[in-house]
């Protein structure tokens, strides 16, 4: 028995009780003690690495030793395929998904080398198990097929089966829902015809969910039927509350609210203490969700608050997600800002995970592409290699074949170029096309935190604190507009800086409604990369809300300047006000937090700081280290 049987159940297995678990190694262990056969001992302590594989590795691996060192000395190439499948299953549980990788690998060699189709191709499922678990799709859909190709030599249809489930599991995490559906059609078809009534459930729940992503309702609630009354017959609580939940929501969306509610209430009546965290996040956020939509939300905010006191961080971050931001929603709806500002915070926390975890699998899915067609062109290389080898043999025959070979190869290889021009492009353009979506999602988290200050300074009465937030809103929105301009750009690898600068000084007059101070910026054709023009617009924003706060009389007009120019080796910065001017002495004493992020963001950039108190003050920075885009 190894880790995949127990993918069918993914969303709907109880978790396994401890001493139940002790309680079968312990019966394992005297089964092993007892036996003379080596065989069967070798078999006992592939189950006792199972049981182990989840709890401890050492206990884990040295099972798996065990079993190979047996399959070596009996000369067993089924046992030391299992051997070496155990140790693959010791590091699988322990998520070093590599590791289990290498050692499926070399069971599945084994097998081959032995003529072991079946431990062949529970290898190879192993494997797509493992790229799946890694985010990396592409090469887990290969596997799965690749698997599948044996198991329809063998005729096992229960693993068959098993492939389909996968694959349709991939393709709805995916989004690839039609696809989806008729994976899990194909697997349900086959558990019917098996009469595996687990198995059946299994693929109706997750069929039923798939048709609703689909909005095919109908078909989905007489799918979602079939579930319901098969988890009853099989006294499946789990799988019966998923289901409640799933057709509820799709009541909701056939606007039978009340349908939709009689089925939320049944779910939450059947909650107890010994139902899955999983379960219960899925009930209660979704009565949440519910009386929020319908606009009762001192009713949602109790299913909140419940849902408050069971939320697990460590988790599954949908979960958390889901519910911080259903939290800040009701919150704020409430008027209850600090509340709403907390719990949005953690919403954004969890937020950012899961897109770091997108963008990763994103990656790994575009590196997995760029892979794949390598290996293609590399393919059509060498068959163009062949192809010219043989039209040179044939150049002995005659002056006119030796003509056709060359015209023959210069035509392929223009045909390859061609063909790994286009290739590259492509390649870049999914990248340019990725980074932009990263810029832009990141742009949009800074506009919500620079929204909740706003809101944050309308709540306050201090003058020191809402100028406080005022500026810790115009810093944030200086980071944002770097974002913006690379989402909104042709070329995503750096800023425009006197469009930035313009953009970024508008903003920040509009922030402290000035209206007499006038500007102007020189900069040229500058563009610097998002390592410089990050801490250098922080800098800039700085100098400039000093400038306002300071060196101008209320309600007496003034002008800044704003100066950035390469001179050698080196960025030169000067901004410059004509207004009372500073003392430099006291500026270099200052202890504001302001003036310390300067000097931090400066030593940062290599920068010396200069201030002339002249007719006004300029403050100029000397970077050393900064990157022009050209």
């Amino acid at each position: 028995m190894i880790r995949w049987l127990l993918l069918i159940f993914l969303f709907f297995l109880p978790a396994i009780d401890n001493a139940q678990n002790l309680t079968i190694i312990d019966s394992l262990r005297i089964k092993a003690a007892q036996t003379t056969n080596d065989s069967t001992r070798a078999i006992t302590y592939s189950d006792l690495n199972y049981q182990w594989a989840e709890y401890n590795f050492d206990s884990s691996w040295h099972y798996a030793n065990q079993v190979e060192l047996i399959g070596t000395k009996l000369n067993n190439p089924y046992l030391i395929t299992k051997g070496l499948t155990s140790k693959a299953i010791a590091y699988d549980y322990q998520n070093e998904f590599d590791s289990a990788i290498h050692y499926y690998l070399k069971a599945g060699e084994y097998a081959r080398l032995h003529e072991n189709l079946e431990g062949q191709a529970s290898s190879i499922f192993n494997i797509g198990v493992m790229h799946s678990f890694k985010g990396e799709m592409e090469q887990a859909i290969e596997k799965y097929n690749e698997s599948g190709e044996i198991y329809k030599k063998l005729g096992n249809q229960r693993m068959i089966a098993l492939v389909h489930n996968n694959l349709g599991i991939i393709y709805r995490k995916n989004g690839k829902y039609e696809l989806a559906k008729r994976a899990y059609q194909t697997s349900l078809k086959i558990k019917e015809g098996l009469g595996d009534e687990s198995g059946i459930l299994n693929s109706l729940t997750n069929l039923s969910s798939a048709l609703r992503y689909l909005k095919e309702y109908d078909s989905a609630i007489l799918i979602s039927e079939r579930a319901l009354a098969l988890s009853q017959k099989l006294q499946n609580q789990s799988v019966y509350l998923h289901e409640l939940v799933n057709q509820a929501m799709v009541h909701e969306q056939l606007e039978n609210s009340v349908k939709a509610l009689n089925l939320y209430n049944e779910a939450e009546s059947l909650l107890n203490i010994k139902t899955p965290y999983e379960t219960k996040a899925q009930v209660l956020n979704a009565l949440g969700q519910y009386y929020y939509q319908h606009g009762n939300t001192l009713k949602a905010q109790q299913y909140v608050d419940r849902m408050g006191k069971v939320i697990n961080d460590e988790g599954k971050l949908e979960i958390a997600y889901n519910f911080y931001f259903l939290s800040y929603q009701i919150y704020k709806a409430l008027g209850k800002v600090d509340l709403a500002l907390k719990q949005l915070e953690k919403a954004l926390d969890k937020k950012e995970k899961l897109f770091d975890n997108e963008v990763l699998v994103k990656t790994t899915e575009l590196e997995q592409l760029y892979e794949k067609e390598k290996r293609e062109i590399e393919i059509q290389q060498l068959n163009a290699e062949n192809k010219l080898q043989t039209l040179t043999l044939a150049k002995s025959e005659s002056e006119r074949n030796s003509l056709l070979v060359i015209s023959i190869f210069v035509l392929s290889l223009a045909v390859l170029l061609l063909f790994l021009f286009r290739q590259k492009r492509k390649s870049l353009v999914e990248k340019e096309v990725l980074l932009q979506e990263i810029h832009h999602r990141v742009k949009n988290n800074l506009q919500i935190i620079s929204s909740l200050l706003k809101l944050q300074a309308r709540n306050l009465s201090d003058e020191a604190a809402i100028d406080a937030v005022r500026e810790g809103e115009s810093r944030v929105k200086s980071m944002a507009l770097i974002h913006q301009r690379l989402y909104s750009a042709d070329d995503v690898r750096g800023v425009n800086v006197q469009e930035y600068l313009e953009n970024l000084i508008s903003e920040i007059f509009q922030t402290f409604g000035v209206r007499t101070i006038d500007h102007q910026i020189k900069t040229g054709s500058i563009k610097l990369d998002i390592d410089t023009m990050i801490p250098l617009g922080l800098i800039v924003n700085e100098l400039i809300t000093n400038a306002l706060k300071y060196a101008f009389e209320e309600n007496k007009k003034g002008k800044l300047y704003i100066e950035i120019e390469e001179k050698g080796e080196q960025l030169w910065v000067k901004v410059r006000d004509d207004g009372t001017g500073m003392d430099s002495d006291n500026l270099n004493k200052s202890d504001s937090f302001g003036w310390k992020m300067i000097q931090s963001l400066s030593r940062k950039l290599k920068a010396e700081i200069n201030i002339i108190n002249n007719e006004g003050t300029t403050v100029q920075l000397v970077l050393s280290r900064y990157k022009l885009i050209k």
